[in-house]
């Protein structure tokens, strides 16, 4: 792995969460395919089938959105506009915080023709990454205006990105192949988080965290620290709040007491 910047990695004592207290475990009806967390703490579930579920800190299921398939991307981080958005049909909608669901939208193709992934950008603009010509936007869904746009780097010869995220006005995409690559908010490519066979990153405060070799791995995306944290059980999501470590792995999901 390497930082791509001012900044060198450096490394903190690795820590342990072997001795954690098991909260609560519970299966899914089928496999889960992403897992994700809102700031409010709640957490959600898209399983294989299509349906995505919503639960609090304890387990305890609050409620469940179906539809065709697992969505492309869902990202409910807003936890009052959760967004989920469908790659095959080219359209997206918007959740309420109960699951409900409201119209489904398009973007219009004067903006992007083959839209492959979009994520929100606070409240009322979201990114979109326009897969025939590898085109990053922000679009103000008020008035459809572009914001801002640029192209994602030379290296990236075809679309691979599986997941797009916005988060402390930096812009991150993962590649599988590559790692994750990071954006300011003026377009410019400013680290390479390169680490082969990712499916999925997370962020806790000032932190970007992910699993590798049974392992959370975190690296602080102000001073570029690093520190790793050995997980109580093999995982393939892993969810983090101050108060609790969620875990996933195929249909089981194991939820332990947890402090940063």
């Amino acid at each position: 792995m390497k930082f791509i910047g001012l900044l060198l990695f450096v490394s903190l004592p690795f820590l342990s969460a072997s001795q954690s207290k098991k909260i609560a475990a519970f299966k899914t009806s089928s496999d889960i395919v992403y897992a994700a967390i809102d700031r409010a703490g709640d957490f959600y579930l898209v399983l294989q089938s299509g349906e995505i579920q919503k639960h609090d800190k304890n387990g305890i299921n609050l409620g469940s959105y179906a539809h065709e398939g697992p969505p492309t991307l869902f990202d409910p981080s807003n936890a009052i506009r959760l967004l989920v958005y469908y790659k095959k049909a080219q359209e997206f909608t918007w959740l309420s915080p109960d699951l409900g669901a409201n119209p489904f939208e398009k973007i219009d193709p004067s903006i992007a023709i083959d839209i492959s992934l979009i994520c929100p950008s606070g409240d009322h603009n979201i990114w979109i990454l326009d897969d025939a010509d590898l085109g990053l936007k922000k679009v103000n869904l008020g008035d459809a205006k572009v914001i801002t746009e640029f192209s994602v780097s030379d290296q990236f010869k075809e679309n691979r990105f599986t997941l797009m995220r916005e988060y402390q006005n930096f812009l991150f995409l993962l590649d599988p192949k590559l790692g994750i690559v990071v954006y300011n908010s003026l377009g410019i490519q400013i680290r390479k988080i390169q680490v082969l066979d990712l499916v999925y990153f997370n962020f806790l405060g000032e932190e970007l965290y992910y699993i590798y070799d049974n392992k959370l791995k975190f690296l602080d995306l102000f001073t570029a620290e690093t520190r790793d944290l050995n997980l109580p059980t093999a995982a393939e999501f892993a969810l983090l709040t101050d108060e609790r470590m969620i875990l996933a792995n195929q249909n089981q999901v194991e939820i332990f007491e947890f402090s940063p």
